[in-house]
């Protein structure tokens, strides 16, 4: 993931999908680029401090990202 991190603005602009993490509904946001791998972008939002930061970011595979999908359907 070092790979990406000096075009994460280019990434978090066009993303594949975006999402909600299912477990943190309301204080995260996910963001899946589909590249080579599917990289998921993990945004936390600090409702407290007013503001937000990258928590995470990683390869979700296939399953993963379908498994997530469905869930939002």
């Amino acid at each position: 993931m070092i790979k990406y991190l000096s075009r994460i603005s280019e990434l978090l602009e066009n993303p594949t999908y975006i999402g909600i993490n299912p477990r943190e509904k309301g204080r995260s946001i996910e963001y899946v680029i589909q590249l080579d791998e599917n990289i998921l972008i993990g945004i936390k939002l600090d409702y407290k401090n007013e503001h937000f930061f990258i928590a995470t970011m990683h390869e979700i595979s296939e399953l993963k990202l379908n498994q997530r999908i469905k869930m939002e359907d």
